[in-house]
């Protein structure tokens, strides 16, 4: 036991390497070459990729899509305000960080390198980190997430599992209670053009708006839930214009569809 508190005491970081230490982080904003005075809502996003506690898998670049391993959002009041954040990495690998600020009603988005801070100091069980945003750069620099083979692949998967689950739903909607006539171009037109019309909502607008960032910044399940619930409502308001139904059997289809495809995509996931 005395050679364990002996060991914590000269190395300080292996003892807090999986802590999350208090931190405290003096900003800078910077635009044109001139200090911004005025007020700062920023978010932070972090990409790349993230595992189980345990050794890093060390992925190889391209083998992998970066996806949001780590984001917060603040307010700064003035030049060089402190704010209070701990810089929780560990288990992350980051490729790029991207931060979104406005001031006075203007958005600049701009890629910050790697860490979602300039520069840090550790003095036992506290960080005093420093950062330093130059918001005039130009945001078409600003990195993106790289679509893979693999983010096709799932893209195409959720697809096909959605339109099924759709085709399926409404085959024994319109054939029980509206049409029972009605063919299966028909049913089969609506699926796909519902799937269509709406994935592109969920996997590239939606996951692009700072707003749901910034509510939840660091909440991953319950974005992924808001962003789930805007396509259910999208989907089952274009469902009720091509077809008769009711509020709530248009909305019970999407619903059932969105989350078949997302627990089937989740199972295949976790076995791939």
């Amino acid at each position: 036991m005395f050679w364990i508190v002996l060991f914590s005491l000269l190395w300080p970081q292996a003892a807090l390497a999986d802590i999350v230490l208090p931190t405290s982080t003096t900003i800078y904003f910077e635009q044109d070459n001139a200090p911004v005075t005025a007020p700062v809502d920023f978010a932070v996003s972090c990409y790349g990729y993230s595992w189980a506690p345990g050794p890093s898998p060390e992925l190889a670049p391209g083998s992998y899509t970066p996806v949001e391993v780590y984001s917060f959002a603040a307010q700064c009041p003035s030049y060089g305000c402190s704010i209070d954040e701990p810089y929780y990495l560990n288990y992350r690998y980051i490729d790029y960080c991207l931060l979104t600020a406005t001031v006075d009603h203007t958005t600049s988005l701009v890629n910050i390198g790697n860490k979602p801070y300039s520069e840090c100091d550790t003095h036992f069980t506290v960080q005093a980190c420093t950062s330093y945003f130059d918001l005039s750069a130009d945001p078409t620099t600003a990195a993106r997430p790289v679509h893979s083979r693999s983010f096709w692949l799932a893209l195409l998967l959720t697809f096909i599992i959605e339109t099924a689950v759709l085709i399926l739903a409404l085959k024994v909607v319109l054939r029980k209670r509206l049409q029972p006539a009605v063919r299966w171009k028909t049913v089969l037109s609506l699926g796909v053009g519902l799937s269509a019309a709406t994935l592109p909502y969920l996997w590239f607008v939606l996951p692009n708006i700072p707003y749901i960032s910034v509510v939840f910044p660091k909440w991953y399940v319950w974005s992924t839930l808001v962003e789930e619930i805007i396509v259910i409502i999208v989907e089952a308001m274009l469902l009720r214009k091509w077809v008769p139904l009711s509020k709530r059997a248009a909305i019970f289809i999407s619903a059932i569809a969105n989350i078949a495809s997302f627990t089937i995509g989740l199972v295949l996931a976790y076995w791939y």
